[in-house]
């Protein structure tokens, strides 16, 4: 996140809401939460790409859909402002 201009919160922080709302600004695109842009800001695109295929892999479409749709909407439920 902080290659792209969006560092998160003090490593000692437990701030959770700080860590979420850090998480929600990595994932914004044009005014939107978006869960990919967030993946790939954090790991990279190939990273990304890379763990949803072993994600895929192992738990099926419906597993790697379920992934991206918990993890996203608890990053929208803590981080939006």
């Amino acid at each position: 996140m902080k290659r792209r201009g969006n560092p998160l919160p003090p490593s000692p922080s437990t701030d959770a809401k700080a860590v979420a709302a850090a998480l929600y600004q990595a994932g914004l695109h044009d005014g939107a939460f978006d869960v990919e842009r967030l993946f790939d800001t954090l790991f990279s695109s190939a990273v990304h790409n890379h763990a949803m295929v072993a994600v895929g892999r192992k738990y099926g479409a419906g597993g790697e859909t379920a992934y991206h749709l918990v993890f996203g909407r608890l990053v929208q439920d803590l981080g939006k402002p």
